[in-house]
């Protein structure tokens, strides 16, 4: 009787991880910590950060993170 070879395991994308996940773990080191945070935003302005996502393809949290930051190292770094 003929042994089945062993599937790879599959990430939630269907990739096959590398050696053992030692590929997913490199990929969850790089990437940023996060946390969520809640804040309350104006309809327009929520309407607009979407809007602005959906054509960078982007998610809106991404848009939002990117533009505090921008606005953070444009008034801290002038000063």
């Amino acid at each position: 009787m003929q042994k089945s070879a062993k599937k790879p395991q599959t990430n939630r994308n269907g990739n096959a991880n590398v050696v053992n996940g030692k590929a997913d773990e490199k990929k969850k080191q790089n990437k940023p910590k996060k946390k969520i945070a809640s804040y309350s935003l104006d309809v327009s302005l929520l309407q607009r950060i979407r809007k602005l996502a959906h054509q960078q393809d982007q998610y809106y949290s991404s848009v939002v993170s990117q533009a505090l930051e921008e606005y953070i190292h444009q008034h801290t770094d002038n000063q």
